[in-house]
């Protein structure tokens, strides 16, 4: 680790880490490797996953690394020189792939990597760091996470939940050949109790689609629960793989373990019932054993609700936990015969932060950060004071929001098990915000009550809603919906998108409210609780802020260019498209959503029609003609995508909307990455904090990270950038990362407040979430009372013959 900097004063200067470890002795390491060409198939819309599924194919069947390359026009598979030939045919139904060996064998040398043997490296080096990690019984997987067998001890303040620390790591290249492991700490919500025991009794098919840890032994893994055959486990016969002959899911369960049975295998009772499971995100079904089940839960469920405080470390523990586990499980791994030696300590990087851009707010009133004088009309704060001060301009009419323009009706919905006063008062108070916020001294809103006083599921609470819209013959409009104190977990979600687009509904929740309000002296109604004044204040503004943003008026926007004209967002969720269009540096900002065929994607042909319809009618409406246009993609674009943005530009540029020299661009912005990369700073690591907000590191010419989240705003834990890839056309890697920080600026529902994601993909976000979510439709639209269409739907799914055998996951 170099030397860090000292400060005139004598102090240190603040430095930044990265949990990247680099591979210090890569000049040693080389291995000889050769290429299968692959031959078949048709490079259409499932073109990607057809060749994911062939390396995935491959590299179960040799057990050997495979690495998937391209070579000009086509891709190759990449495997160790002395491995087994795979099967040369690869069925892919109802493709088949033919793998063309290439007789020659190449060496590849870690001292110099290229694009290309970048991609192989990683390959090797994941596959011969990954193997040590298989072998340790200490441990169990989770996709590309660890997770230890032992429990985070708490001393019961956890109440019947098991916090499992664990780790998920990946190898990362730079442009300059160097090589690391990344490696960040993660955590495992998993029940205490074994499901039979949890049940209680209860019918097991409640349990239907729940996520579990499977212990089947020593081995233990993540299933999803997918059906009952109504069967005990010595009962559910099946044929295991290899053999001819059927055998009960007990007894092939208890002789795989035999020799060494943990506790739950040696009193496994042979009545508990038999399961079919998936595996998460898999398609193959399986049997198992109820009572080797144990539910999981992330800090959505009401189970884990208040737990993420224990798993969200700060930055200096979190970076102590990274630095012992690299030490502890990283230290075993060869290539080629040669140990991996691996750095003990995180890599110290070039401390650089790109500057928070000026803000423009109404009446000309402009925010900028930093030591400059104060210019007519613009207000200068230091970054500690940035959020205050966005807000407090907010608030005040010499300033207010940018967008004054009038509201379209304007609907408050409030269950009538609620108390009337509290309703009162709360109503007169979200009036008040919105007025303040809004800059609107004549807003006002029309109440609606509807009757949830007997309403008890899902079905009878959605039908309650709805009937009382119906009754008021609303049509349009926006409404501020309150839920009921027993609201459903589904119901946010499925009442959005109930009603989308006609109706656009911010929600609040009673629950919330009452517990702001405590009784009068009389009893005879409620007053804000003195100790929680100020949190019903930031309740009520809170509100109105989303409000704000449900009808789409934008409180300010950026008073400086962003180095690229026009952006726009795209997201893709559960068949659900969300495009979000920002013109004229954030001031005018237009969403629309679409279905589409694909869950997680789309067509070439949808995404050209409806890139070239907006922006057409936007850059004529608001007379521009951009030469820049760079499209952000939430995750990953699609080579259909990218086919579909070509063919708009090319029509735009045809129609004269675009000029000739338009230069379009898209970046992959990928909330959840592999990488898991993570910034701190700090005199010394032993006392690093959240990075500063803007802070900025490069993998390379076309990938990189920014940390939209940290100094000098306070919340739980570790700060996580967002990456960014260039996948398509001549950008600037820091002037994309720098906009992405700057477009993260216009944060509309908490302005004294930082947030992570671009407003680009926010939006969309937000917008999609409730529309598109995996709510339990069936239930909100036909109830769940009848038992015996359950089990009919159970029956149906028992019945599959296309089930698979239980077996226990090999390594590789």
């Amino acid at each position: 680790m170099s030397s860090l900097g000292i400060r005139a004063n004598g102090t240190r200067a603040l430095s930044q880490w990265m949990n990247l470890f680099e591979i210090t002795n890569r000049a040693e390491l080389a291995v000889e490797y050769r290429l299968l060409e692959i031959r078949g198939l048709h490079e259409g819309d499932h073109y990607n996953k057809q060749l994911n599924l062939l390396t995935t194919a491959v590299a179960r069947e040799i057990r050997q690394p495979v690495a998937l390359v391209r070579r000009g026009e086509t891709h190759s598979l990449a495997i160790p020189s002395n491995a087994a030939l795979p099967r040369l045919e690869q069925k892919l139904t109802p493709h088949v792939a033919t793998l063309v060996p290439d007789d020659a064998s190449r060496l590849l040398e870690f001292a110099a990597l290229t694009e290309e043997t970048s991609r192989i490296a990683i390959s090797f080096l994941q596959f011969a760091l990954r193997t040590p990690l298989w072998r340790d019984q200490s441990l169990w997987a989770s996709g590309r996470a660890s997770y230890s067998k032992r429990p985070l001890s708490d001393g019961g303040r956890l109440g019947e939940i098991d916090l499992y620390p664990g780790f998920v790591w990946n190898i990362v290249t730079t442009d300059d050949g160097r090589v690391f492991v990344a490696l960040d700490t993660v955590v495992r919500y998993v029940d205490r109790t074994w499901l039979p025991e949890r049940l209680n009794g209860s019918d097991p098919k409640t349990c239907l689609r729940r996520h579990c840890v499977y212990h089947y032994g020593h081995q233990w893994f993540p299933i999803q629960i997918w059906g009952f055959t109504g069967l005990s486990i010595d009962e559910q016969r099946f044929l295991p793989p290899g053999s001819d002959s059927p055998v009960d899911v007990f007894t092939y369960t208890r002789e795989r373990w035999q020799a060494n049975p943990p506790p739950w295998v040696r009193d496994l009772d042979p009545r508990t019932p038999a399961l079919v499971y998936r595996y998460p995100g898999k398609r193959e079904e399986r049997y198992g054993a109820l009572g080797l089940c144990k539910l999981t839960y992330t800090t959505a469920d009401a189970e884990a609700a208040g737990l993420h405080h224990a798993s969200a470390p700060e930055p200096a523990r979190r970076f102590q936990a990274i630095v012992d586990t690299v030490s502890r499980h990283f230290g075993h791994g060869e290539l080629g015969g040669r140990p991996i030696h691996i750095s003990a300590s995180p890599l110290e990087a070039e401390r650089r932060v790109f500057p928070v851009p000026a803000q423009r707010f109404g009446h000309g009133r402009v925010l900028r950060v930093g030591p400059r004088p104060a210019e007519q009309g613009t207000d200068v704060v230091d970054l500690a004071g940035l959020g205050q001060r966005r807000l407090s301009l907010l608030l005040d009419p010499r300033a207010g929001p940018l967008d004054t323009s009038p509201f379209d009706t304007q609907y408050l919905l409030w269950p009538q098990s609620s108390p009337r006063a509290l309703n009162e008062d709360f109503e007169n108070r979200f009036a008040q915000a919105m007025r303040q916020v809004s800059g609107q001294p004549g807003y006002s809103l029309q109440r609606i009550l509807y009757d949830d006083r007997s309403a008890r599921t899902l079905y009878q609470k959605v039908q309650a809603i709805k009937s009382a819209i119906s009754g008021s013959g609303i049509g349009r409009g926006y409404v501020l919906l309150v839920l009921p104190e027993r609201a459903d977990r589904d119901l946010h979600n499925y009442i959005k998108r109930e009603l989308w687009p006609d109706l656009q509904l911010q929600c609040a929740m009673a629950r919330k409210i009452r517990g702001f309000y405590e009784p009068t002296s009389d009893g005879a109604g409620f007053r804000p609780r003195p100790d929680r004044a100020s949190r019903l204040n930031s309740y009520v503004r809170n509100c109105a802020f989303g409000m704000m943003v449900v009808n789409r008026k934008w409180s300010w926007a950026l008073a400086q260019p962003l180095h690229y004209d026009v952006y726009v967002g795209i997201d893709v969720l559960n068949g659900m498209a969300g495009f979000t269009f920002v013109y004229q540096d954030a001031e005018k900002i237009f969403f629309h959503d679409y279905p589409c065929k694909l869950k997680e994607r789309l067509s070439a042909k949808q995404i050209h029609e409806v890139v070239v319809k907006h922006l057409r009618e936007d850059l004529a409406n608001l007379g521009l003609r951009p030469r820049t246009i760079v499209i952000h993609r939430d995750g990953r674009t699609f080579s259909s995508e990218l086919d579909g943005l070509r063919a708009a530009v090319r029509d735009l540029i045809r129609e004269g909307r675009l000029p000739t020299d338009a230069v379009p661009g898209v970046v992959d912005i990928r909330k959840s990455t592999a990488d898991h990369l993570r910034l701190v700073e700090g005199e010394s690591l032993a006392a690093a904090g959240n990075p500063t907000i803007g802070s900025s590191w490069v993998l390379g010419p076309r990938e990189g990270i920014v940390s939209t989240t940290g100094v000098p705003f306070r919340f739980p834990g570790t700060a996580k950038p967002l990456a960014a890839v260039i996948v398509e056309g001549p950008l600037d890697i820091e002037r994309v990362l720098e906009d992405i920080f700057a477009l993260s600026q216009p944060c509309f529902t908490s302005p004294d407040k930082c947030t992570r994601l671009p407003l680009t993909i926010k939006l969309a976000d937000d917008f999609l979430e409730p529309i598109a979510s995996d709510e339990d439709e069936d239930e909100a639209r036909y109830g769940s009372d009848d038992p015996e269409a359950l089990e009919l739907v159970d029956d149906l799914e028992a019945s599959d013959g296309r089930l698979q055998l239980v077996s226990a996951p090999q390594s590789g």
